[in-house]
C-alpha cells in the first residue's frame, strides 16, 4: 500500500494490486491515484478478464484514490487508433500526466518518451501525447466526435460505391443491398436522437456491409432479415445489432485475409497515419504470413513476410466455400445460437423485456471483445431463460 500512481495494463492483476493480500497490494485508498485500462488486450479475451473488467471500476472506488481514479477501455482506444494494443502503456502513461500525478515537466517526459522511440519502439510519442487528449477533462467520450465520414447514411454510400466497383458480381450485390441500407436507416432513424442507442446505427451499417465480405449478398440479407424482425419490439434490433453482426462474423483465415484487403481497411490505414500523397506520402503494407501443419507426428510452422497477394488468393475463396463449412465448429454453434436467440425474440414480443436483458448482456460482451468467448450453451441457457420470462443473471 505504499503506492503513489497504479497503472494498471491488465484487469486482473490491477485487482490483485487492489485487492487484500499484503504481498500482492500496492495501493492504498488515502495515497494511490489509478489510472487504469478495464479492456482485454488482444491475447487477453477470457471469462476472468471479462469478469474483471466488469469488477474493477468498483473496485478502485473501494481501494484508492475514488474522486481521482481514472478508468476506461484503453486497449481498444489504442487498438481503434494505432491499429495494435501494444501502446496501450503509453497511452496510460500520457493519461496519468495529463491529470497531474506524475510531478515532472513535460519537457522531461517527452525527452525520456523520445529516448524510447531512438531505441526502436515507434509511436511512443504519439501514443502518449494521445494519453494527454483522452486524459483531459474536455476530451470528448469514446465514440463520439469523429470524421462526417462516419455518419452512417455516409458510411452505407461508401460501401455501396466499394461493392458496385468490385466487378460484375458486385454490381449485381450492390443492387441487391441498396434497398436494404435505405430501408433499415430510413426506419431506425429515431437511434440518433438516443444517446444510448446513437452508435447502433453504424453497428449495423457495419455488419451489413462486413456481411457481405465474409459470404457475399445473401449473408448480409439473412442478418438484414433478423434486424429487420426485431425491429417492431421495443428497442431490440439496436442492442442486437453488434452482437449479432459479430456472432455471424467467425474470424476464420477467409474472413481476416478478406478484411485486410478491403479497400475500407486501406482507408482507415491511410487515415490513421495521415497518409497525403499530395505531399508525398507513399504508404506500402507488408504481411507477415504463418503456415502451421503436423506431419508424420512434427509440428511445423512456416513464417513468411510479403505483400498482400496470398491474403488477395485466400480471399477469392470467401464466396465459394459454404458458409456451414467455415470456421471452427465451435464458432459456428456459437453464431446458430445467437441467431436462434435473435429470431425467438422476434417471435416472442410478450417476452420482450427478458430477451432485451439477454440480447443487451451479449452486447456488453460485443463491446468488450469477449463474445467469442461466450459458448453457445450460455447462450441457448439465456434464450430458455427468456423464454420462461426470466432476467439472466448478470
Amino acid at each position: 500500500g505504499e503506492a503513489d500512481l497504479l497503472l494498471g495494463m491488465d484487469a486482473v492483476e490491477t485487482l490483485r494490486s487492489l485487492g487484500p493480500d499484503p504481498f500482492l497490494r500496492v495501493a492504498d485508498r488515502d495515497r494511490t491515484y489509478v489510472v487504469a485500462n478495464s479492456g482485454p488486450l488482444d491475447d487477453q479475451v477470457d471469462e476472468a478478464r471479462t469478469r474483471a473488467a466488469m469488477e474493477l471500476a468498483e473496485a478502485v472506488r473501494l481501494a484508492a484514490r475514488a474522486p481521482d481514479a481514472w478508468v476506461r477501455d484503453v486497449a481498444t482506444l489504442a487498438r481503434r487508433t494505432f491499429l495494435t494494443d501494444r501502446l496501450t502503456d503509453l497511452v496510460l502513461l500520457g493519461v496519468a500526466f495529463q491529470r497531474g500525478v506524475i510531478p515532472v515537466s513535460v519537457q522531461a517526459l517527452e525527452a525520456a518518451v523520445r529516448r524510447a522511440e531512438a531505441r526502436g519502439f515507434g509511436r511512443c510519442l504519439e501514443a502518449m501525447q494521445f494519453g494527454r487528449v483522452i486524459g483531459a477533462e474536455s476530451a470528448a467520450p469514446a465514440g463520439e466526435g469523429g470524421h462526417d465520414s462516419d455518419h452512417p447514411v455516409a458510411l452505407a454510400r461508401r460501401f455501396l460505391l466499394e461493392i458496385s466497383h468490385s466487378g460484375l458480381a458486385g454490381a449485381r450485390a450492390a443492387a441487391r443491398l441498396r434497398p436494404l441500407f435505405g430501408q433499415l436507416l430510413r426506419r431506425t432513424i429515431a437511434w440518433r436522437r438516443d444517446p444510448a442507442l446513437r452508435s447502433a446505427q453504424r453497428d449495423l451499417v457495419n455488419g451489413l456491409h462486413r456481411c457481405w465480405l465474409w459470404g457475399a449478398a445473401s449473408y448480409a440479407e439473412a442478418y438484414a432479415r433478423l434486424l429487420d424482425a426485431l425491429l417492431p419490439v421495443g428497442n431490440l434490433a439496436a442492442w442486437a445489432a453488434l452482437p449479432l453482426a459479430e456472432a455471424m462474423l467467425i474470424r476464420d483465415s477467409i474472413f481476416v485475409a478478406t478484411m485486410c484487403t478491403s479497400p475500407e481497411q486501406r482507408r482507415l490505414t491511410r487515415r490513421r497515419l495521415d497518409v497525403r500523397p499530395g505531399r508525398g506520402d507513399r504508404m506500402e503494407r507488408r504481411f507477415l504470413y504463418r503456415i502451421e501443419a503436423t506431419l508424420l507426428g512434427r509440428f511445423i510452422r512456416l513464417d513468411f513476410r510479403s505483400s498482400d497477394w496470398p491474403a488477395r488468393l485466400l480471399r477469392l475463396l470467401s464466396h465459394a466455400l459454404p458458409h456451414g463449412v467455415r470456421g471452427r465448429p465451435a464458432a459456428r454453434d456459437l453464431r446458430d445460437a445467437v441467431v436462434e436467440l435473435c429470431a425467438r425474440a422476434a417471435a416472442e414480443p410478450a417476452m420482450a423485456p427478458a430477451f432485451e436483458a439477454a440480447i443487451r448482456r451479449l452486447h456488453a460482451a460485443a463491446e468488450a471483445g469477449s463474445l467469442h468467448g461466450t459458448s453457445a450453451e450460455d447462450v441457448r441457457a439465456m434464450t430458455a431463460a427468456a423464454m420462461r420470462g426470466e432476467m439472466p443473471a448478470a
